[in-house]
């Protein structure tokens, strides 16, 4: 049973080294900005989906079931 060259390769390949402290600080700070960003766009877009919201009208009178009060006095 012989072992693939993929195999053989990946096992023998250096790794890169870790990120500096200053490179993870960096990063940090570059991913908390954009997290900021996006949850500020996300608010905005919730607010604007709350006022423009569609509210239905009342129902009309007359419909079956929705808002008919019964006749007391026969006409």
């Amino acid at each position: 049973m012989s072992r693939s060259p993929r195999t053989a390769a990946a096992k023998t390949s250096v790794r890169p080294s870790p990120p500096s402290y200053a490179e993870l600080e960096a990063r940090i700070a570059a991913l908390t900005a954009e997290l900021q960003a996006r949850t500020r766009d996300l608010e905005e877009s919730l607010e604007y989906q709350t006022a423009t919201r569609f509210t239905p009208p009342p129902p009309r009178w007359g419909r079956a079931g929705v808002g008919v009060m019964p006749r007391t006095h026969p006409w």
